[in-house]
């Protein structure tokens, strides 16, 4: 899995420096043509001339607190990022905006923000990009270090279903938001913001998830075929994006092992193929030994964009037949 939190980062500065609601007001305003806000004549953001950067957690290379590009400290959310401050009705930032209005209110940990919808309607992206959202009665499918997946149960309130009934839910390497990683058969209720990142649709920047249940059994694999979800055969299968993030089985013979690393992937891949169209991944659990060409296999898991490829992805030795 290609690693995720530089390029986040660099999309998120892009995005804030682009905002003109919420905390962000003008900045800048020096004349020595560095494209910082001090008054020195190099070109980071601090107010000395060493030309250094930091290591802070904001999203620009300066050492101020706030999250814009400019080099200032105008992004004030002190007084206004608290699920208390967020529903008081007062400006408690000074920055012309109340509650939810405000982009700090948008942010980890206020929770009192997120508007309540549904896995169908991010993934088919009606909500906006970087809209908090709260998923209720979601269950957890499968779980890779922090990150995990999650699916709608079956009411039999859908007769698409389960179509568009799945995303994947990113934290970041090393969990620095400490969130509570559920386990699979867990019921919970979890808010983020929408977010895509090479293709794939996902729940990110998420808040600390509320288990309603534990152990609750998953929902049954959608069964399919390789091409319907499948591209190595140089079509993208005409079910792959409804089951993106999906729980489904497959059935096919290896044609393949080992194949080309996909853009941008180093191999080995420890992949194979099914049916010239499927690849079946490692990313949640590598089979060993790998099957020979020729042998039929089984696999349930998780179907998965991954390196330019639609891929399933086994989660344990059980989903292997």
């Amino acid at each position: 899995m290609q690693p995720k939190c530089c390029s986040k980062v660099v999309l998120f500065a892009a995005i804030v420096a682009s905002w003109t609601l919420g905390c962000r007001s003008e900045g800048g305003g020096d004349d020595d043509s560095d494209g910082d806000a001090d008054s020195d004549a190099d070109a980071d953001a601090d107010a000395d001339s060493d030309g250094d950067t930091d290591a802070d957690m904001d999203a620009d290379m300066d050492t101020d607190s706030d999250m814009d590009s400019d080099g200032d400290s105008d992004l004030e959310c002190e007084g206004e990022q608290t699920d208390e401050t967020c529903q008081d009705g007062d400006d408690n930032n000074d920055n012309g905006f109340i509650d939810c209005d405000d982009f700090c209110c948008g942010h980890s940990p206020v929770t009192v923000c997120a508007t309540r919808s549904t896995i169908p309607d991010v993934v088919r992206g009606n909500v906006a990009e970087m809209e908090v959202v709260e998923l209720q009665g979601v269950i957890v499918t499968a779980i890779q270090h922090d990150t995990f997946y999650i699916q709608d149960p079956d009411d039999g309130s859908d007769e698409s279903y389960p179509d568009y009934h799945a995303i994947y839910v990113y934290i970041p390497r090393n969990n620095p938001g400490g969130i509570t990683v559920p386990e699979v058969g867990d019921v919970i209720n979890v808010q983020g913001e929408r977010a895509e990142y090479e293709g794939t649709v996902e729940l990110s920047f998420i808040r600390q998830p509320e288990v309603l249940s534990q152990g609750e059994a998953l929902p049954d694999p959608e069964v399919v075929t390789p091409d319907e979800v499948g591209d190595e055969d140089g079509s993208e299968g005409e079910r792959s994006r409804a089951l993106e993030a999906v729980l489904v089985t497959v059935s096919g013979e290896v044609t393949d092992v080992e194949p080309e690393p996909g853009d941008g992937e180093e191999g080995p891949t420890n992949e194979f193929i099914l049916d010239d169209a499927l690849r079946v991944n490692d990313h949640l659990y590598r089979i060993d030994p790998m099957p020979n060409v020729g042998d039929t296999v089984t696999i349930t898991g998780i179907l998965h964009l991954n390196w330019g490829h639609w891929k399933i992805e086994p989660r344990s030795a059980q989903d292997v037949q």
